[in-house]
């Protein structure tokens, strides 16, 4: 994290998906506030991983909060035999706030779907103390709050997704669920099918079969990481 005073990106031009967290906060008005909370931003290439001890979660920021300006980032664990699983994945506009996450612990890693945008910010009271940024420091704080429980939300359904009895059961209840957040019917997952199947805790080649015949019923086209679903009964 940067010291106070200081930040590494242009508090001006933050993409639009910013204005849910700072949509509040005159553009002009913008980096002192950001300033006060003690931000940063974080560009991460595909691939990239932060741990969870570098984070930034404590130190002499207290609390910081992660939300994900644009990009995927997944939440990984990888046991003592080498076996990964993924824990959850956040898109653009979640908020990553691991002590109130109760799906995730202390030993896993954030690591980019493709290239995302981190912007890191202290929410602590004992650490943001300018009088004159409290109004907007207070409308940030609610606005995360917001932005988190809609997360949460997202990563529940994801665990109720994985307590189906079936590959193509859990298959199905992602791409309708992930269709659904989005609207439409197309979903493109930002996980390749090694990295599906660690998500969904199933064997690779038992989520291919499932993938052929599913495409074979004429329930859903699969190219690649992108599903559309093709039978209205879905």
């Amino acid at each position: 994290m940067m010291r106070k005073g200081e930040l590494d990106f242009d508090a001006t031009a933050l993409p639009s998906s910013a204005d849910a967290l700072l949509g509040d906060i005159p553009v002009e008005k913008r980096e002192g506030v950001l300033r006060c909370m003690h931000a940063d931003l974080r560009v991460l290439p595909e691939g990239a991983a932060l741990l969870s001890s570098t984070l930034g979660m404590q130190g002499e920021q207290g609390l910081v909060a992660g939300f994900v300006l644009s990009g995927s980032l997944r939440a990984e664990r990888i046991d003592e035999n080498g076996t990964r699983s993924i824990l959850g994945l956040f898109s653009e506009g979640a908020v990553i706030l691991p002590q109130d996450t109760p799906l995730l612990d202390d030993d896993w890693n954030l690591v980019a779907c493709c290239e995302s945008r981190l912007l890191r910010i202290s929410i602590s009271a004992e650490v943001v103390r300018c009088d004159r940024c409290m109004r907007y420091v207070s409308a940030v704080r609610g606005n995360l709050l917001t932005a988190l429980a809609k997360t949460n939300q997202q990563l529940m359904s994801r665990l109720m997704i994985l307590t189906r009895r079936t590959t193509r059961e859990k298959v199905l209840a992602l791409v309708r669920q992930m269709a659904y957040e989005l609207g439409g019917n197309v979903v493109d997952l930002p996980l390749n099918r090694q990295e599906l199947a660690d998500f969904l805790l199933v064997d690779r080649s038992a989520l291919s079969r499932e993938l052929s015949n599913l495409r074979k019923e004429g329930i859903l086209s699969v190219e690649r990481s992108r599903f559309e679903i093709l039978s209205p009964e879905m």
